[in-house]
Order: C-alpha cells, then structure tokens, then sequence
C-alpha cells in the first residue's frame, strides 16, 4: 500500500431511511431472540435425558437389590439344611446308643454271645463316626449359610450406597437445570432492555418521540 498523504481530513457519515434501519434492528433482535428460544429448548432437552439415565440408575439398583434378597433366601435355605442334617445325627447318636445298650444285654447271655455283642458295639462305634461326620457337615452347611446372609447384607448396602448417590445426581442436575432457566430469563430481559433502548435513541435521533 502506498503511504498517507493526507487525502481525506474528514468524512462524514450519511444514513438510510428511518424505516429501514428500524426494520434492520428489529431483524436483528427478532433472529438473536430465536436463538435464545433456540438454546433454551436444547437445555430443557438435555435435562430430560438426564432424568431418563437417573431413572435407568434407580431400575439397576432395584435389580441388585433383587439378587441381594435372593442370596438372603439361599442362605436360609443352607441354615435350613443344617438344621435337618444336625437333626439326622442326633438320630444316629441314638442308634448308636442303642447299639451299646443291645451290646451289653448280648454280654450277659454268654460267652457266644459276647462275640455278638463285639459285633454290636463296632457297628455302635461306626454309628456314632457317622453321627460325627453328620454333625461337621451339618456345621459346614450353618457356617455357609452364615456367609450368605453377610454377603446379601453387604450388597444392601452397596444398593442403598448407590441409590444415594442417584438421588445426589438428580438433585444436582434439577439444581444446574434450574439456575440456566434462570441465567437465561436474566440475560433476555436484559437485551430486550437494551433494544427498547436503542429504539427510543433511534426515536429521539429521528424526532418521533
């Protein structure tokens, strides 16, 4: 570009009909006023699906709270089958004390009785291993049934730990959801203020106040 030499000293600023300027500013606020409305509708839009994944949170945490219920029914089942089996050896224990008391009356009967009786008692003895057996199975079966029920204890816990969290969530996003509706009804009012202002200059410029 060439230099300056100082061509112009000074410029004067010609304007268009009145009419056509208003019309171009109330354009101008009509199109800016869209695009809020605009902007509006999609943060409503999102708030919503915000919600809808809230809710989609709170039916996991029904599910689990489901599977802990049944991992309680199960392990009252397992106490309940311990119960039957400690009932079974109590059983057993009697047969073996039976056993022994047909063994000492086998006694009596003779010396070919005491091989009877010998006989008897073995199968007493054996008896009572089984009732042994039969009372460590049945304390097995109580100790699982035990860690069953701390297991469903503990993903209650996890589900109310969960669905505490989801109610945080939600709150907060009614909360931001809120304050932009908010933000937004503040920032139009101010425009509109301002373009009221501008058309009562225009007015006052062009003598129609």
């Amino acid at each position: 570009f060439e230099p300056y030499k100082h061509e112009f000293e000074y410029f004067e600023i010609k304007r268009g009909d009145w009419r056509e300027e208003l019309f171009e500013r109330l354009d101008t606020a009509g199109a800016l006023l869209y695009k809020s409305v605009e902007l509006g509708e999609k943060s409503v839009a999102l708030g919503e699906r915000s919600v809808a994944l809230s809710e989609k949170s709170v039916e996991l945490g029904e599910k689990s709270v489901a599977l802990g219920e049944r991992s309680v029914e199960l392990g009252e089942k397992s106490v309940a089958l311990g119960e039957k089996l400690v009932a079974l050896s109590e059983r057993s224990v009697e047969l073996g004390e039976k056993s022994v008391a047909l063994g000492e009356k086998s006694v009596e009967l003779g010396e070919r009785s005491v091989a009877l009786s010998e006989k008897s008692v073995a199968l007493g003895e054996k008896s009572v291993a089984l009732s042994e057996r039969s009372v460590e199975l049945g304390e097995k079966s109580v100790a699982l049934g035990e860690e069953s029920v701390s297991i469903g204890k503990r993903m209650l816990e996890k589900q109310d730990a969960t669905i505490g969290a989801i109610e945080q969530s939600k709150n907060e996003i009614v909360t931001e959801i809120r304050s932009l509706r908010e933000d937004l009804r503040s920032y139009m009012e101010d425009k509109f203020a301002k373009i009221e202002h501008e058309i009562e200059a225009i007015k006052a410029k062009i003598g129609m106040v």
